[in-house]
């Protein structure tokens, strides 16, 4: 038996917190831990709406039922990333958020960036 691999197109949830707009002084890019989804862990950060603070959570590509599926109420989480085909999941997930990066802040330095990562978004960050 081989085994083989493909490079894919793929769809990527994140959530933000605030406007990025001409008040917008700096951004912050909120990697989550593992289990977790962006639309939740983005919410700690509400302390940062501001007016001049954008907050961007990216989820993880790779989503499974926390507690099995029981009933249809299985809780998702998402990680960032396993040891199965670990080098191939960590050049996706860069790949995804240097896209993420570019696609809202680009280049340029009108905005301060920080990144902050929780968990297994530390590893990640």
């Amino acid at each position: 038996m081989e085994t083989h691999q493909l490079t894919v197109r793929r769809t990527a949830r994140y959530a933000t917190l605030g406007q990025l707009n001409a008040d917008t002084r700096q951004v912050w890019f909120v990697l989550h831990g593992y289990g977790q989804l962006a639309e939740y862990f983005i919410r700690r950060f509400d302390v940062l709406d501001d007016g001049h603070t954008y907050v961007v959570a990216p989820e993880a590509l790779s989503r499974f039922y926390l507690q099995g599926m029981g009933e249809g109420s299985g809780r998702v989480g998402a990680t960032w990333m396993t040891r199965e085909d670990r080098l191939n999941e960590i050049d996706d997930y860069l790949h995804y958020l240097r896209t993420l990066h570019q696609t809202l802040v680009g280049e340029g330095g009108r905005w301060r960036t920080g990144l902050l990562g929780f968990s297994q978004g530390t590893a990640t960050a």
